[in-house]
């Protein structure tokens, strides 16, 4: 029989060790280094909780009205734009933000002058 602090204990340890590792494979993956499935991981990981803040927190339904800008692509201003709302490196979100609308889920329109994103 276990007693409850001992199953506590146990949990508390090895939730220490999965985060401990996770940490570490970040950082090889972030210094350039570490496996092919390290940097795929890492990059699911970061991938997912960028999704995740663009959906949860309404950012294309928000923010998705953006100027025309000279010289710069319309999906160019749209990923700066969610990155500086996110946080996210702007090369990252352009990466995913093009494949989002390549697959069809993303869309634009002219409105006003100016360029309308939303979901399709």
């Amino acid at each position: 029989n276990l007693l409850p602090e001992r199953i506590e204990e146990l949990v508390t340890e090895e939730y220490r060790s999965i985060i401990g590792d996770w940490g570490e494979k970040k950082k090889r993956v972030a210094a350039g280094g570490g496996s092919d499935d390290e940097r795929l991981e890492v990059e699911s990981a970061e991938r997912l909780s960028l999704i995740f803040s663009i959906l949860s927190d309404d950012i294309i339904e928000d923010h998705g009205l953006i100027p025309v800008v000279q010289n710069e692509s319309p999906l160019d201003v749209l990923s700066r734009m969610v990155a500086d709302k996110t946080g996210v490196e702007t090369e990252f979100v352009l990466r995913y933000i093009k494949l989002g609308k390549d697959a069809g889920y993303l869309g634009s329109r002219e409105k006003d002058g100016r360029i309308k994103w939303e979901w399709k």
